[in-house]
């Protein structure tokens, strides 16, 4: 008895190259298992979507003309190196402070500028190659962005939405299911207190990045 796998077909893809976009998609995945250097560990992870306004396809014949998205999953985390602080500092066009950090609110992004730089994956052992949101950077001076055509779509655990969580892919609504935090989806939740040493000397950093 042998099993098979699923047939996947290659997608059209976002060419290779620097795009300006705006921030359409903002949803707490919750808390999953990983791997970090050989050791298992777990992440509480975000996903951010950008629209991509210069690339634009005919999905559906009734909408016409229809800007392309990619989307990116990291950790819920502001440290130095964070992917999540890179897109917030595209977006403000400033590097931040770790008292700016600490009191940050994501939802802040949505809908705003920046660039995002795409690269393509080397093809898996199907032949599929895959779009990635790579790198971050402030909108050049001059440029201007077109209003946001999609939705906007924001979901966090606190301020849980059914609605909202219905229209994700099914395979997003799988990984946030096994979550700890969906099980106490809608109640609020109990967040670690931080300390930013704003006086002499480094501040000090956990395993994740976060300020203490």
């Amino acid at each position: 008895m042998k099993a098979t796998l699923p047939q996947k077909t290659q997608r059209e893809l976002i060419p290779t190259g620097n795009y300006p976009a705006r921030v359409y998609e903002i949803i707490e995945i919750g808390t999953v298992d990983g791997t970090w250097m050989g050791e298992a560990k777990k992440t509480h992870k975000v996903r951010i979507g950008f629209e991509l306004p210069t690339e634009k396809r005919v999905f559906d014949v009734a909408k016409g003309e229809q800007p392309m998205v990619i989307s990116k999953e990291m950790a819920l985390s502001f440290g130095d190196l964070a992917g999540l602080r890179k897109i917030v500092e595209a977006v403000e066009g400033k590097k931040l402070t770790d008292a700016e950090a600490v009191n940050y609110d994501v939802e802040t992004i949505m809908g705003r500028p920046l660039l995002v730089t795409v690269s393509h994956s080397e093809p898996n052992e199907q032949g599929i190659v895959y779009a990635n949101a790579t790198t971050f950077s402030p909108l050049i001076k001059g440029l201007t962005v077109e209003p946001l055509n999609n939705k906007p779509k924001y979901l966090e655990y606190a301020k849980w939405d059914e609605n909202v969580f219905l229209s994700l892919p099914e395979f997003l609504r799988d990984k946030m299911t096994v979550t700890p935090e969906f099980k106490r989806r809608g109640k609020a939740m109990d967040l670690p207190t931080v300390h930013v040493d704003l006086g002499e000397g480094e501040p000090q950093f956990d395993e994740n990045g976060i300020p203490f």
